[in-house]
């Protein structure tokens, strides 16, 4: 196992493994740390179509404004046997997806924690991933959200999303948009958020298969189409997901 620390000191990032326009390197066996800086720390940075191999990695950041535990930006790595955690910042992310992104994720673990202003365990900005295996959490804060898609359309199967412990509010998955159209696509998971498993904006059509959905009800615009889908107490949801 090979470990990398980054502490930063007054500076605004900080940044365990940094991968800039590589467009395919492999890490194995890696734990990657960043803690310290103002601003943003990530355990792994993917930057500028930069898509690794992931294997076996665990990747931590913490304390900054932004805690994220991998980064990716504008890149779509291939993720197994991943764990991610932002912790102990502002705002903390397990898997942030920016601009473009989308990886493959597979058996990853993915958590935002901490007494904080929002926990994400996954957050998709213009990206749509494919996930499958994947827990992700969220943990404590003002506003935590299992999975948050912003004009994103991921593809998640066999996982488990969850929000707890916030005090404002804790959505399992949370869709956002300002235009455009878009569809995420949850299958053989379970999804739990005591305001609201599902939360849609117009833009977003949600299609749920033999899931299971813990929590607060489906809400919002667009569209909701469930099949074979249930509550915590096992009582079948309608073609709507109510």
């Amino acid at each position: 196992m090979t470990s990398v620390t980054a502490t930063a000191s007054g500076g605004t990032t900080s940044r365990g493994v940094f991968n800039n326009n590589s467009s395919s390197p492999t890490m194995t066996n890696v734990t990657a740390t960043a803690s310290g800086g103002s601003d943003n720390n990530s355990g792994v940075y993917n930057h500028t179509s930069s898509s690794p191999t992931m294997m076996n990695v665990t990747a931590r950041g913490s304390g900054g404004t932004y805690s994220y535990g991998v980064y990716n930006d504008s890149s779509s790595p291939t993720m197994m046997n991943v764990t991610a955690r932002g912790s102990g910042g502002i705002h903390n992310r397990g898997v942030y997806n920016y601009s473009s992104s989308s990886p493959t994720m597979t058996n990853v673990t993915a958590m935002g924690s901490g007494e904080s202003n929002s926990n994400y365990g996954v957050f998709n900005y213009f990206s749509s991933p494919t996930m499958t295996n994947v827990t992700t959490t969220a943990l404590g804060g003002t506003n935590g959200c299992g999975v948050y898609n912003s004009s994103s359309s991921p593809t998640i199967q066999n996982s488990a999303i969850s929000a707890s412990g916030g005090t404002s509010g804790n959505y399992g998955i949370y869709n956002t948009a300002g235009s455009g159209t878009y569809t995420v696509t949850v299958n053989n998971s379970q999804v739990m958020g005591s305001t609201n498993t599902i939360r849609n904006d117009a833009e977003f059509t949600t299609r749920v298969g033999a899931s299971k959905l813990e929590g607060g009800a489906v809400t919002g615009g667009g569209t909701f189409a469930c099949v074979f889908t249930y509550n915590a107490s096992h009582t079948a949801l309608n073609a709507t997901c109510q």
